[in-house]
């Protein structure tokens, strides 16, 4: 059977060696990278095989497929991999969001495949899709729902739990990380956004300039009002090149028309949207996060990447950062009775719901309306489920 080295044996590097040992499997793990070895941890694989040394995990030939997570050690390791001439499969969208340039720059010089599939959308295969998509014509908008965690809380909320209780639930499942806040403040989908940004448009693009707005912009109140309007509130990382040649780049919640593909993903569920003049639009949905569904998006990259057949294409090292601007629409506002509402746009359409004001606004921007809205203890979201 061949042998591969696992960086971090977490709860995506325990969904490889479960995978790694279940009856057909063609890869063994020979070393585990994990940070201590006494830890309490489901046996998995022999005690022989863990170390802390990240030179006796990367000793020897053959794949390494990468898991800690976090920016470093994360990266200097797969570097530390490719350049020892080993393919690289990674789940690590932070790692290839902040250092995807220098990282694939590595893979073509040293002739050696950089699997990055697992890194957005889990089981969806959004990467080889995109790749081929944007192979042929210029495309013109990226995004959707990438993130299962929050995804998962969504669908919790709807079905009538409270926010804390919807987030233990997607912890229990394994969908949410101990500390979500990678996940809830927008950070984990702004550097997916930037991996799809520089797949898409091979615009080079640093996640933390991208416009964010955390989960906690929206209540249960909201989603109920979106619903009773036929709207489905989901937490959107989308990217827009327009005719201009500006870049619009946004993590946001955004009420979407209910048949809008892009609001149907249930639980843990992704869907991305590729806009093009020639495809129009395509949206690609399945299972956006969890052990299973990324453990397969990874091995999968494994036997591409010993192959040498994961395209190496991606911004170059010195491609300078664009910054994106924050897209402009139509916003909803929610205040509690007696609010002052001075600090928002005077063409705002005010209605009641129940002891709160609504407040429709038709043009705003995040960075402009969500920190006055926080200021006056209210909520808010983009509207795109038509006219307000």
């Amino acid at each position: 059977m061949n042998e591969l080295t696992l960086l971090g044996l977490g709860v995506v590097g325990s969904g490889v060696a479960r995978a790694c040992d279940a009856p057909g499997a063609q890869w063994s793990v020979r070393h585990a990278l994990v940070r201590d070895t006494t830890r309490a941890r489901e046996a998995l694989l022999p005690p022989a095989c863990l170390t802390t040394d990240p030179a006796v995990a990367l000793a020897g030939d053959g794949p390494v497929v990468e898991v800690l997570g976090g920016e470093q050690p994360a990266a200097d390791l797969i570097a530390a991999a490719l350049g020892a001439g080993r393919p690289v499969a990674t789940a690590n969208k932070v790692a290839i969001a902040l250092h995807g340039p220098r990282l694939f720059a590595l893979a073509r010089e040293r002739g050696v495949g950089l699997g990055i599939e697992a890194c957005v959308g889990g089981g969806v295969p959004i990467i080889a899709a995109l790749r081929q998509l944007a192979g042929g014509q210029r495309l013109t908008a990226i995004g959707g729902v990438v993130n299962g965690t929050t995804n998962a809380i969504l669908s919790g909320i709807e079905a009538g739990q409270t926010y804390a209780e919807a987030l233990a639930d997607a912890q229990a499942a394994g969908f949410a990380e101990p500390d979500p806040s990678a996940d809830v403040d927008g950070h984990d989908p702004a550097a997916k956004l930037a991996i799809l940004v520089a797949l898409a448009f091979g615009i080079r693009l640093d996640p933390t300039a991208i416009s964010r707005r955390p989960l906690a912009d929206i209540s249960p109140a909201d989603l109920r009002w979106a619903a009773a309007r036929g709207a489905r509130v989901k937490y959107l990382a989308r990217a827009i090149r327009g005719e201009d040649g500006v870049l619009r780049a946004s993590v946001e919640p955004t009420a979407l028309p209910i048949a809008d593909p892009l609001a149907s993903p249930a639980g843990s569920g992704n869907a991305i949207r590729v806009e093009g003049p020639l495809i129009g639009a395509t949206t690609l949905t399945g299972p956006g996060a969890g052990p299973a569904p990324t453990a397969g998006a990874l091995l999968g990259d494994v036997a591409l990447a010993v192959a040498r057949r994961t395209p190496l294409d991606y911004p170059a090292p010195d491609a300078p950062f664009v910054t994106p601007a924050a897209p402009g629409g139509p916003w909803v506002a929610r205040l509690p009775a007696g609010a002052g509402s001075a600090s928002l746009p005077g063409d705002a359409r005010w209605e009641r719901d129940g002891d709160d004001q609504i407040a429709l606004i038709p043009v705003a921007t995040a960075p402009e309306l969500a920190p006055a809205v926080r200021a006056l203890g209210g909520t808010c979201f983009r509207w795109d489920a038509g006219s307000l």
